[in-house]
């Protein structure tokens, strides 16, 4: 996007909502990796290494 700002700024300004959803929905994707893995992964690698 810098580089594009740089080239053509208009289109740039076209396509930074593009960006803007994309990111947004990998941001999504992250919080729910990370509240997985909090709630499911860390308890049971605790649990397995409490044990052994």
């Amino acid at each position: 996007m810098i580089k594009l700002i740089q080239l053509d700024e208009a289109q740039a300004r076209s396509e930074v909502g593009s960006l803007r959803d994309t990111s947004e929905a990998i941001e999504a994707f992250l919080k729910r990796h990370l509240s997985d893995e909090e709630d499911l992964a860390v308890p049971i690698i605790l649990h397995h290494r409490l044990r052994g």
